[in-house]
C-alpha cells in the first residue's frame, strides 16, 4: 500500500494508474489517513488528479473532500483546475466549509471562480465579511479578478451595503484593464458613485488616470466641476501629465472640454512637454494658440527642439506637424534671436533629421541670432557632419559672419574639427576671410588649443589629418604672403614643443612660402621682423629636404611657364598668378576647363598640383555666381555699362557675390532671350581674350 503512495508523491502517473488498473483500492489511505487522491491534489499535480479520478474515488471520503481546502489554497491555473476536476467529478464542501469565512475569501483570493460559485450555490453568503469589514466582492475588485467578480454579481450583493459600494472605489483606483471592465460591470450593475466620491480629489484624480470614462461622465452629470484642481493641477492638466501606456486620456479630455473645460495656452505647452500628440490637436481645435511664447519668447516648437527630437520620434513629429497645420511659426525668434533650427542645431548630438524636416516645412537657414550666429555656426560647434552637409544643401551660407565677424570656417578651425574644415573649403568656403581681430581661418586655427572644452584634438599633440587640412587651407589661401606672417608667428611661438606632426606643420609652410617666392609672389623684404621670423621657422626643419624641394618647385615653374593649359595661350604659370576674378572669366573657355579636368597637371607639377586643383575649384564657384549676378545686372547696376560692371565686380570677393546673389530675389532674373533689348551681354559677348587678361 505504502508503494502507490510513493508512486503518487514522486509523480509517477503511469505507475499509478497500472497500479490502479489491476486492483489497488483508489481509498485507501496513508498512516495519516489521507487518501491518494488528497495526496496527489497536495502535490498539485493536476494530471496525477485527473488520473486518480478514471478509478472512481468515494466522494464522502473524508480527506478527499478536504483536498479542496489544500487546492483553494494553492496558486496557480493548476490549483484552479485541479478545483474544477473535483466539483465536475461531484465531490461537494462540507456543511462546516460552507460557513467557513477563511475559505470561501482564500478562494477569491486566489480567483478559484468555480469554487466560490459553489459556495455561493451551497448557500455562502454573499454579503459576508472577513475579519476587517471587507466584503468578497470588495476583495475580488481588490485583486482585479474579473471573472470572480461577475461570479459573485451574478449571487445578487446588496447594493447598500458599505463594503460592497467601497468596491466601485477600488475599481477606479486600480491600474490595470481588467479594473477598467470591473467598474462597468458595477457601474452596470447598479453601484452609485457616491457624495464622497463626487468630493473625493483622489476619486477624481483616479477616474481620469485610469481612463473611467463612464465614472466621470457620471461625475459630470452630478454635478462636478470640470474646472477644478487637483493637487494644483486642472483636470485637463492630469490628462496630460498623467497617462497609462494603454491610453492617452485624449478621450478623457474631450469629455471634460465638452462638458466646459477651458483649455489655455499653457495646457498646450503640457501637453507638448508630456508629449501627447492627439491631445495637442484637440488643444488646437479648441483655440490653443501655437505661437504663444513664454517669458523667454519660445514657442511650443522651441521647447520640442530643446527637450528631444523633433523628427526621429513619431509623438513629437506628430505634435510639430499639428502645430504647423494651425498655423506655427516656423522661424521665430526668442528673446535671444534664436529660431527652432538654431536650438536643433544648437545641441551636441545627431539631428540631420530634424534639420531637413524643419527646412522642409519651411525654415530659413540664414537668420542671424543675437550673436549675428545661423544655425550653421552652432551646427559646426556642437553638431555632427551630415547634419552640416544638410544645412549647406538647403542653402545655408557657409560666408555667413556672427558679431565677432567669424564665418562657420572660423569656428570649425577655432575647434580643429578637420572633417568640417575640409567641408567647408570643399563648398567654397573663403580660408583668407578675416575675423574683427583681423585673424584668418589658418591663423585662428593655430591660435586653438586643447584647453577649449569642444575640441577635438589637443593642440599640442597634432594628427597626420591636422597637417594634411593645414597644407590644404595654405593651398586654398590667395597668395598673399603677407597674410602668412601671423601664421609664421604663431608656429613660432608653439615652437618649444617637440611633437612630430607640429613640426611637420612648420615645414609645410615654409614650403608654401617657397612656393610662392618661386611663382613670382614676393614679401616685404623690408619686413626685418617677418624675415627673422621666418628665418628661425626655415632653420627648424632640414635643410637639404628644403633645398630639395625649392630646386624641384624652380624646375616646376619653368616648365609651367611654357605649358600651355589645353588648346589655349594660357600657361599654368599665368593661370596661378591670376586673381580669382580672371580665372573665372577664363574657364568661360571650354578648352581651358577641359585641359584642367584631365589633370594632367598631377603628374607633371606635383609640387602646384593640389594648388592649381583647389584655384580651379574656385574659379569655377566665382563663374557661376558670376553668372547669376549677371542675370541680375540690369537691375543692380541700372546705369552702370557693362564693362563697367564687369570692372566693379573684380573688387568683389566670394563673400560680396553670394551678398548680391542673396539679397535679390531669384524671381528678377531676366533672361537674355525674354528681352533681347537688354544691356546684358550674351555669353558669347562676355568672354572676353583671355590672352589679353590682366594678371
Amino acid at each position: 500500500m505504502n508503494f502507490i503512495f510513493e508512486a503518487v508523491t514522486n509523480g509517477h502517473i503511469s505507475i499509478v494508474g497500472q497500479l490502479l488498473e489491476r486492483g489497488a483500492n483508489v481509498n485507501s489511505k496513508d498512516s495519516n489517513d489521507n487518501s491518494i487522491l488528497y495526496r496527489a491534489v497536495e502535490q498539485d499535480n493536476l494530471k496525477m488528479v485527473e488520473e486518480i479520478l478514471k478509478y472512481k474515488p468515494d466522494v464522502n471520503e473524508k480527506s478527499s473532500i478536504e483536498s479542496f481546502t489544500i487546492a483553494v489554497s494553492g496558486d496557480g491555473d493548476h490549483s484552479k483546475r485541479i478545483v474544477e476536476s473535483l466539483l465536475e467529478y461531484g465531490f461537494s464542501i462540507n456543511s462546516e466549509r460552507v460557513q467557513d469565512e477563511t475559505f470561501i475569501f482564500n478562494a477569491v483570493k486566489k480567483n478559484h471562480v468555480s469554487m466560490v460559485g459553489h459556495l455561493l450555490n451551497r448557500g455562502m453568503d454573499v454579503n459576508i465579511k472577513d475579519n476587517l469589514g471587507y466584503s468578497i466582492l470588495y476583495t475580488a475588485v481588490r485583486h482585479k479578478n474579473l471573472n470572480m467578480v461577475q461570479e459573485i454579481l451574478k449571487h445578487k450583493p446588496d447594493k447598500h451595503d458599505t463594503s460592497n459600494i467601497q468596491s466601485l472605489t477600488m475599481g477606479v483606483s486600480a491600474y490595470a484593464k481588467s479594473s477598467q471592465l470591473i467598474v462597468e460591470k458595477l457601474l452596470e450593475y447598479g453601484f452609485p458613485i457616491t457624495s464622497e466620491n463626487k468630493q473625493s480629489e483622489k476619486f477624481m484624480l483616479d477616474t481620469i488616470i485610469n481612463h473611467h470614462l463612464k465614472v466621470m461622465d457620471l461625475l459630470i452629470k452630478g454635478g462636478a466641476n470640470v474646472n477644478a484642481e487637483i493637487q494644483g493641477n486642472c483636470l485637463l492638466e492630469v490628462c496630460c501629465k498623467f497617462y497609462s501606456y494603454r491610453y492617452d486620456n485624449t478621450d478623457m479630455a474631450k469629455l471634460l472640454i465638452e462638458n466646459g473645460a477651458q483649455v489655455n495656452n499653457e495646457l498646450l505647452k503640457k501637453a507638448t512637454d508630456h508629449c501627447k500628440p492627439d491631445i495637442v490637436e484637440l488643444f488646437l481645435q479648441h483655440g490653443a494658440d501655437p505661437n504663444f511664447v513664454d517669458e523667454n519668447g519660445r514657442t511650443v516648437l522651441h521647447c520640442i527642439a530643446n527637450n528631444t527630437s523633433i523628427s526621429h520620434y513619431a509623438k513629437t513629429r506628430s505634435i510639430a506637424i499639428s502645430l504647423l497645420k494651425f498655423g506655427a511659426k516656423i522661424d521665430t525668434q526668442t528673446k535671444q534671436g534664436n529660431t527652432v533650427l538654431h536650438v536643433v542645431c544648437g545641441k551636441k548630438g545627431y539631428f540631420e533629421e530634424d534639420v531637413e524636416f524643419l527646412c522642409k516645412h519651411g525654415a530659413r537657414v540664414d537668420i542671424k541670432n543675437e550673436s549675428g550666429e545661423t544655425a550653421l555656426h552652432l551646427v559646426i560647434e556642437s553638431g555632427d557632419i551630415a547634419t552640416v552637409r544638410t544645412l549647406v544643401s538647403h542653402g545655408a551660407n557657409i560666408h555667413s559672419r556672427d558679431n565677432e565677424g567669424r564665418t562657420p570656417l572660423h569656428i570649425a578651425c577655432l575647434l580643429w574639427i578637420t572633417e568640417k574644415i575640409q567641408f567647408l573649403i570643399e563648398h567654397g568656403a573663403n580660408v583668407d576671410c578675416k575675423d574683427n581681430n583681423g585673424g584668418s581661418a589658418i591663423q585662428v586655427s593655430l591660435r586653438a588649443d586643447g584647453r577649449l572644452a569642444n575640441s577635438t584634438v589637443n593642440r599640442y599633440n597634432i594628427s597626420e589629418t591636422d597637417c594634411d587640412t593645414f597644407d590644404l587651407m595654405l593651398n586654398c589661401s590667395y597668395n598673399n604672403i603677407q597674410d602668412l606672417i601671423k601664421t609664421t608667428e604663431l608656429l613660432m611661438s608653439k615652437q618649444q614643443s617637440s611633437n612630430y606632426n607640429r613640426s611637420r606643420m612648420r615645414c609645410t609652410l615654409v614650403k608654401h612660402v617657397s612656393k610662392l617666392r618661386e611663382l613670382g609672389f614676393h614679401d616685404d623684404e623690408d619686413d626685418i621682423q617677418f624675415q627673422r621670423m621666418f628665418k628661425q621657422l626655415t632653420n627648424t626643419i632640414d635643410q637639404r629636404e628644403l633645398t630639395t624641394f625649392v630646386s624641384r618647385c624652380s624646375v616646376e615653374v619653368q616648365i609651367m611657364k611654357v605649358e600651355s593649359i589645353g588648346d589655349t595661350k594660357i600657361s599654368y604659370y599665368d593661370f596661378l598668378r591670376k586673381t580669382c576674378h580672371r580665372v573665372a572669366l577664363c574657364l568661360k573657355n571650354e578648352s581651358l576647363c577641359t585641359g584642367l579636368e584631365l589633370s594632367q597637371f598631377r603628374t607633371s607639377f606635383p609640387s602646384y598640383a593640389t594648388m592649381v586643383e583647389n584655384k580651379f575649384k574656385q574659379g569655377q564657384m566665382r563663374l557661376n555666381l558670376l553668372k547669376e549676378v549677371n542675370l541680375k545686372r540690369q537691375y543692380l547696376f541700372p546705369e552702370l555699362t557693362f564693362d563697367c560692371v564687369q570692372e566693379l565686380l573684380e573688387y568683389l570677393d566670394i563673400e560680396d557675390f553670394h551678398t548680391l546673389v542673396r539679397v535679390f530675389p531669384a524671381d528678377r532674373n531676366v533672361s537674355v532671350v525674354e528681352n533681347p533689348t537688354s544691356p546684358i551681354a550674351t555669353d558669347k559677348e562676355d568672354i572676353l581674350d583671355i590672352s589679353t587678361l590682366a594678371l
